[in-house]
Formats: C-alpha cells, structure tokens, sequence
C-alpha cells in the first residue's frame, strides 16, 4: 500500500527541503502502472484516476543491502506481493547502528548523534555506502529545485 499526499507548491517545497531534494534525493515520476489505484470506499470509489501520474522521492546513494542483495521494507508499512524481509523501526536502527560500527554503547545515543552531528552523519553515510543495493527504479527523475537543504544534511 501506498500513502499519497496532495501537495499545493507550498509544501511540495517543504518537503523538497526535508528530502534534501539534488542532494540525498530525487524527485521522480513512476511510470505508469507501477502504483495501482484501489477503490477507496468511504470516498465513494476512486479518488484518483489510474492514469493520474505519481510522483516519490528515490534515494540518490541506494538503499541498505541487509542481506543477499536485497533491501528491507518496514513491517507498518503494508504491501503485497513484498519480496524481501520487513523490520521494525526498532530493528532497523539496531541494525544500522552494528552496520556503522560507530562506538556509540546505545542505539538512542547512536540515533541522537546521527540527528545532532553532521560530520558523523556524513561519516555513517559513507561507511554504509559499501553495503548499497543501487538499480533502476521504474521511474524519471524530474526537473525540480529546493531552497535552503543545509540543516538536512
């Protein structure tokens, strides 16, 4: 399943700023037919037509190999058809605080420095690199520009 947000320009602005959109993300169109549109019954049948486009974001350095080259989805997050093995946000963290190896004794104080520090966010970054799954996604990167990215990265 996925969740869409309709977004005025205003906040597709917002959240080109907090993506670090050119920097950590793309803005991409998915082709069509890679979202299917279900029936949404309490608003009366569809709500969007399955022709209208879909736009994401696409991680510009790849996602996290946790294992046989596959990445992992976040067991809230429901799908079908999910052909790789799902965490919890908990286990996530615990695994990439192990992965980073960054001496940090506790999961939390690995999560607040990663937030808090920007020299060991980079450095966490760069080290995980090496465990990245990159491939083409069934989608376009569009044309699109964000201000001010700084704080995110």
């Amino acid at each position: 399943m996925l969740n869409a947000a309709w977004l005025d320009p205003e906040q597709l602005q917002v959240m080109h700023r907090t993506e670090a959109l050119g920097v950590a993300y793309d803005y991409v169109r998915l082709f069509t037919g890679v979202v299917t549109h279900l029936p949404v019954l309490e608003a009366g049948g569809e709500i969007v037509a399955p022709t209208q486009p879909v736009f994401g974001y696409a991680a510009r350095r790849g996602v996290l190999d946790v294992g046989g080259g596959y990445p992992a989805g976040l067991d809230r997050i429901p799908a079908r058809n999910r052909r790789f093995q799902t965490f919890s946000q908990a286990s996530a963290a615990a695994l990439v605080h192990t992965l980073a190896g960054s001496g940090e004794p506790t999961v939390d104080g690995f999560v607040a420095r990663v937030v808090e520090d920007r020299g060991f966010r980079r450095k966490v970054n760069d080290d995980l690199q090496a465990r990245a799954v990159h491939g083409e996604g069934p989608w376009k990167i569009q044309d699109a520009e964000s201000v001010d990215i700084r704080d995110f990265l």
